[in-house]
């Protein structure tokens, strides 16, 4: 019993010990389990709060862990993920993609790659899970979604494809302008590589007389808007300098302070140089610099409104050249316009500084004489220029002598407006013009009604033809070895209906400027010839009529001279009846088709006579080219024929020089019988003037023929 006892009671002992082990191991196992579930718990709170998608895959390819990222990208909400095959979970497609990797993953390799999955981009790594004994139990996967980040990386790539490859240069500077980069294009257009700028200021880089001031304004501008823009010259790598249309802008840190500034680059040096260049040709005159029409008007308001503030008057002057078609027909337009830079200079010499000379057009000037203290000092300009005008110009080889007529208006007095001043200053210029020229003239209220008149007369002229108002008269043409009288100058008067007799001076210049003088000048023609073909017949046998052509006739647009040469056929009339007179500078002008048109007048056999000779620029050879058959002295020349003078001498050479190539000499102008025995000791052959007849009639100019002619022959 005893030793039964002592059996049962170790037994027991046994038992409860091991009850106890088991309670402690029973313990023990709980307080694991319950730390194994908090740190599962913690593992599980810090995988559901990665912004990464976490999972575990076992060697089944079955799911046995996901994170919340992983399972709201992939499962629709409240669906258990355990278990579930990774086909099941992340898609078909997106399986199909990644089953190479999964197997290559399950045999012990690490990876990473990236994947597309429509619109996002996936960073994708599987890490074995390898067993101590070698084995691999699964795999870990994480999937990061870098879809920011490959936007980010395109945009990186294609700024910097777009930096490279721009035409626009670029640089990148600290924010204290040291440069740290510069793209292929800054290089190009700089000639500096980038290794030679960077760690340089991109101040050092501006051309030198680029105020240093200005950069300070820069910096100023950015500090305070974070930009800049604006033009800057630089100097390249080989020291020439380039103009750029430049924008800073400066980029910040996370705290909003900048530490970095981008230059953008455009190099306009062209662009300014063609806007330049084009706004000049808008602006100013090609041929002599001078302000052209159209700035002219725009400095005229400005000088206005200075003033009205300043109220110092202001003079207007109206400059036009006299003589100077006649030394464009005579030497050229090349010539010409070797005058009017000459002109232009001469003009600026007479002004003050603030004084502005333009050019409107042709041999047209104006001077803006503004802030006038004394009114004294415009007619002290004016006479400088006429001065200036006056004296010869060197045109090459030639010699040329023009003057000028000056119209001057003053503000306000004259005009209250541009077109006001400018009108009333062109009016008293043309009055100069018509007292003589080489003068000038202040505009006075009654130059208006000059105008007037002209405009009047130029619309009443239209219909002077066809109302019959123009009147043909002749002045004789004496042999003065003879005193007979075969030929006559046809001269052309307007019996006005309420102006009276008008002689040319008074209206043929309108007629060239409004273009009536072609249907006058035909009539002239007509008239003349039926009154040689009549005086003819009626027993004065080879008389000739010389009519006068304005040079404006014979140019293409303002010519019928076909029509002349067939009404001298329907006439009967021979050719050589009609005399065609035409001035020097008709002779001399360098266009070929009036070169044509005398000529072939000269092939129908009309007789050529070349009017005021001796007061322009016509030599022998000039006279032969074109077979001249009477030359005629300026009366200018006649009238200096005072005895013991030089004026005989020049008759004398003139005459002789005419005679020793076949030509004659008329002398116009003859008034005195002075006069007439000087001439005619000289050998002159034919002279016209009051001292014979004035203009007279066609049936007086027969009688006075008929008459002369019987005397002579008794």
């Amino acid at each position: 019993m005893v030793g039964g006892g002592h059996f049962s009671l170790r037994t027991y002992r046994k038992m409860e010990e091991r009850e106890t082990m088991f309670r402690a191991l029973y313990a023990t196992s709980k307080e694991m389990e319950q730390k194994l579930s908090a740190s599962e718990q913690r593992l599980r709170l810090i995988a559901d709060n990665l912004p990464v998608m976490i999972g575990y895959v076992d060697k089944d390819e079955r799911y046995t862990f996901t994170n919340r990222k992983l399972e709201e990208r992939f499962v629709p909400p409240g669906t258990n993920t355990h278990g579930l095959s990774a086909r099941s979970v992340i898609g078909e497609e997106s399986y199909a993609d990644s089953t190479t990797y999964i197997r290559r993953a399950m045999q012990g390799e690490q990876l990473h790659f990236e994947r597309q999955a429509g619109e996002h981009w996936h960073g994708v790594s599987y890490v074995p899970d390898k067993g101590d004994d070698g084995k691999i139990h699964g795999l870990f996967v994480m999937i990061e979604d870098i879809t920011e980040r490959k936007k980010n990386e395109q945009s990186m790539q294609l700024a910097n494809m777009l930096y490279q490859n721009t035409s626009q240069g670029m640089m990148v500077t600290e924010a204290d302008g040291r440069i740290l980069s510069i793209n292929p294009a800054f290089s190009q257009m700089s000639g500096f590589s980038e290794r030679e700028v960077v760690g340089k200021y991109a101040v050092d880089l501006a051309a030198p007389q680029v105020d240093p001031a200005f950069f300070e304004r820069v910096r100023h501008c950015i500090a305070e808007t974070g930009q800049w823009e604006g033009e800057i010259w630089y100097r390249n790598k080989n020291g020439e300098q380039y103009l750029v249309w430049q924008r800073f802008n400066s980029v910040c840190d996370k705290d909003g302070h900048p530490f970095r500034l981008v230059a953008l680059f455009s190099d306009i040096t062209k662009k300014k140089a063609s806007e330049e260049l084009i706004w000049r040709q808008a602006n100013f005159d090609t041929l002599t610099g001078l302000p052209n029409r159209r700035k002219f008007h725009e400095h005229l308001r400005q000088e206005m409104k200075k003033t009205e503030r300043s109220q110092l008057p202001m003079a207007l002057m109206f400059v036009d050249l006299d003589y100077f078609k006649e030394i464009n027909d005579t030497l050229g337009h090349d010539k010409g316009d070797l005058l009017l830079k000459e002109v232009a200079v001469r003009l600026s010499h007479c002004v003050r500084k603030t004084d502005i000379v333009a050019r409107l057009g042709g041999d047209e000037f104006t001077v803006i004489v503004s802030e006038l203290r004394n009114t004294s000092e415009v007619a002290r300009i004016a006479q400088d220029i006429l001065a200036k005008m006056s004296a010869p110009f060197m045109l090459g080889e030639d010699i040329a002598h023009i003057s000028s007529s000056i119209g001057i208006s003053l503000y306000p007095d004259d005009g209250n407006n541009p077109d006001a001043l400018l009108r009333n200053a062109d009016q008293a210029m043309y009055l100069a013009k018509q007292e003589g020229r080489n003068r000038f003239n202040y505009f006075a209220p009654f130059m208006q009604e000059t105008t007037q008149m002209r405009l009047s007369l130029a619309n009443e002229l239209r219909d002077a033809v066809g109302r019959k108002q123009l009147r043909i008269l002749f002045q004789p043409i004496i042999e003065l070895s003879t005193g007979k009288i075969s030929k006559a100058e046809a001269l052309v008067r307007w019996q006005h209906p309420t102006r009276g007799l008008l002689n040319p001076v008074d209206f043929i210049s309108i007629a060239e400027n409004t273009g009536m003088i072609v249907s006058i000048g035909d009539w002239v023609f007509q008239q003349a010839a039926r009154e040689a073909r009549r005086l003819q017949q009626n027993g004065l046998a080879e008389f000739q009529v010389c009519v006068n052509k304005s040079a404006w006739q014979f140019r293409e647009e303002g010519s019928n001279y076909k029509l002349w040469l067939d009404f001298l056929g329907s006439l009967g009339l021979d050719p050589s009846s009609i005399v065609i007179e035409v001035t020097e500078n008709l002779l001399l002008d360098t266009n070929n088709t009036v070169a044509e048109r005398l000529n072939e007048f000269q092939r129908a056999r009309m007789q050529l006579s070349l009017d005021d000779f001796g007061t322009g620029y016509a030599s022998v050879a000039f006279l032969k080219r074109f077979n001249v058959d009477y030359i005629k002295l300026d009366s200018t020349l006649v009238r200096n024929l005072a005895e013991g003078t030089d004026g005989i001498h020049l008759c004398e050479a003139i005459i002789a020089m005419a005679h020793k190539v076949g030509i004659k000499v008329i002398a116009e102008g003859i008034e005195t019988p002075q006069q007439f025995r000087v001439l005619q000791a000289a050998g002159c052959d034919f002279g016209q003037g009051y001292l014979f007849s004035k203009p007279i009639s066609g049936e007086e100019l027969e009688k006075m023929a008929l008459d002369v002619m019987a005397l002579v022959d008794n």
